[in-house]
């Protein structure tokens, strides 16, 4: 069964990053890059800013900003990332993950290969 999801426009440039409209099917993407693109949708979706289910989204206030950026931190917040890729419809796994926290700028980034039911993709933030 394929995976269908509608694109979003480009960040880059001016663009907003919201839903593509206007070209018919060229505003989807499907099977390994809908999964993709339903990870990053997952990431940047903060908790409670989803109208229709307040339940649902990444708890950046409320769990990840404001810690010291301690290891146990950390482990707490790739924990937290680590649930939000898996459990992302057509994730299989997540292998190699790493994660870098620069405590001067309080930047948390990281990188990691998911298998889909489409093949493997690198998801880095």
């Amino acid at each position: 069964m394929s995976m269908i999801y509608r694109m979003l426009s480009p960040t880059t440039g001016g663009g907003s990053g919201d839903y593509s409209f206007g070209n018919g099917m060229s505003n989807f993407v499907t099977d390994l890059n809908a999964v993709v693109q339903a990870i990053y949708t997952r990431i940047y979706l903060l908790y409670g800013e989803w109208w229709e289910d307040t339940e649902n989204g990444m708890p950046l206030w409320q769990k990840i900003m404001g810690a010291s950026g301690s290891p146990q931190h950390i482990a707490a917040v790739d924990l937290i990332v680590q649930t939000r890729i898996s459990e992302t419809t057509g994730v299989t796994s997540i292998v190699n993950y790493s994660s870098t926290w620069d405590s001067s700028v309080r930047k948390y980034t990281f990188t990691c290969t998911v298998n889909t039911d489409y093949g493997t993709a690198t998801i880095s933030l």
